[in-house]
């Protein structure tokens, strides 16, 4: 089984993403929005360091804190190209 990589642009584009809907969280005082902002600053934090794919998974994280994982938002990022 060959192992996907993740791009930078693709964990980029999940880090914008979840940094947005995190924000709306906050902004309209949801349950679990501390852990949305967590969540996407140590996606921050790992891309950063050059690991992607945990960034784009820590981005991922933050985006199923602030809008779900039945979310279409959360789904497209998910099913986004690594």
């Amino acid at each position: 089984m060959s192992e996907t990589r993740t791009t930078q642009g693709a964990a980029l584009s999940a880090m914008q993403t979840a940094a947005i809907q995190a924000a709306a969280a906050v902004a309209a005082g949801r349950e679990y929005a501390s852990s949305a902002k967590a969540a996407h600053r140590d996606a921050v934090v790992v891309y950063a360091r050059g690991d992607y794919a945990n960034a784009r998974r820590r981005a991922l994280n933050s985006l199923a804190y602030s809008v779900g994982r039945f979310s279409r938002i959360y789904q497209d990022a998910m099913w986004a190209e690594k």
